[in-house]
């Protein structure tokens, strides 16, 4: 069974869990103005749709960021995705991934510092920044997966319709890792995983993130609509 992640829906500020949080990467501290970024290399300009994979040698992450939070105390999370195709994620988590061989050759990373606004330590253990710059879509048939329309609303009339699949069904002799990842604006903060995976997770406890299954992902993803939280 195939079971997909979505980031937290309500914060948890006591024990340092965030739904968002505004924050700026950094090569240095911006003693003046800390929410603003100071860059001397290329990397911020990377797009995998138009530059490829993998990342240009000019446009790689630095070996380390800084990552400046506005307005919290705490940073607990081991896993955290509010921008496209990147991931906050603990070295717990880190370790996880790579001592399983998950997502081999799907990004680059940075080590990440996590400070406040006051250039003060954020965080009780060391972090890393993951960009992603290669998707397993080509794993999937989505001409056989059922598609399901959400029937909210969209927020404008030039906003498409979110689009949930209730089971993937993938292309013949494809080879499905243990985990992947989806290149689609409905699972950008997400990943999916087998049963075998989701239990591992789970026993390590790691925090930022829930799991469903495909159903269980749209029926509370529409849920979430409908209250006009996503």
């Amino acid at each position: 069974m195939l079971y997909v992640t979505h980031p937290i829906w309500d914060s948890q500020e006591k024990q340092g869990l965030f739904t968002y949080i505004e924050r700026t990467l950094t090569e240095e501290f911006n003693e003046k103005k800390p929410m603003q970024g100071i860059y001397t290399r290329n990397w911020k300009s990377y797009k995998w749709y138009r530059d490829g994979a993998p990342v240009l040698e000019d446009m790689h992450l630095p070996d380390h960021l800084i990552m400046v939070c506005k307005g919290i105390r705490r940073f607990q999370h081991d896993f955290f995705a509010d921008d496209l195709r990147q991931w906050i994620i603990s070295a717990k988590f880190r370790d996880f991934l790579r001592s399983h061989n998950l997502l081999e050759g799907h990004y680059e990373e940075s080590q990440l510092t996590v400070v406040s606004t006051k250039n003060q330590p954020l965080a009780e253990q060391p972090y890393y920044l993951w960009r992603l710059f290669r998707h397993d879509n080509a794993l999937v048939d989505f001409e056989k997966t059922p598609r399901v329309v959400s029937p909210v609303k969209p927020f404008t009339e030039y906003t498409p319709p979110k689009v949930y699949y209730p089971e993937l069904m993938f292309q013949n002799q494809a080879q499905v890792p243990d985990l992947f990842y989806l290149d689609d604006p409905n699972y950008w903060s997400s990943f999916f995983c087998n049963e075998e995976i989701k239990l591992a997770m789970e026993k390590e406890n790691f925090l930022g993130f829930d799991f469903y299954s495909l159903k269980e992902y749209m029926r509370v993803c529409i849920e979430q609509e409908e209250k006009g939280r996503i």
